[in-house]
């Protein structure tokens, strides 16, 4: 798979290590985050009576459901999936 992307993310600083008790409470808590966000972008298409979906709600999304736990929440993957 080639890509044209010629910009990439910033470098972040490294996450802590995380316990599996740590990471297990992570990962329930961005769920919570990323339902109540979902829950906003359904509102909000019911209150304009239209709902498109876009690539920045599905960044969002993905954002809320891996942050803290992955640097680059949010962003596009630079590199291929093993």
């Amino acid at each position: 798979m080639t890509s044209d992307r010629v910009s990439s993310p910033a470098e972040a600083e490294p996450l802590p290590e995380l316990t599996n008790e740590q990471r297990a409470r992570r990962e329930a808590e961005n769920g919570v985050r990323q339902y109540d966000r979902m829950l906003e972008a359904i509102n909000a298409g019911l209150n304009a009576q239209r709902f498109k979906l876009r690539v920045s709600a599905l960044q969002s999304l993905n954002r809320e459901a891996v942050m803290g736990l992955q640097i680059s929440a949010g962003h596009p993957r630079t590199v291929p999936i093993m």
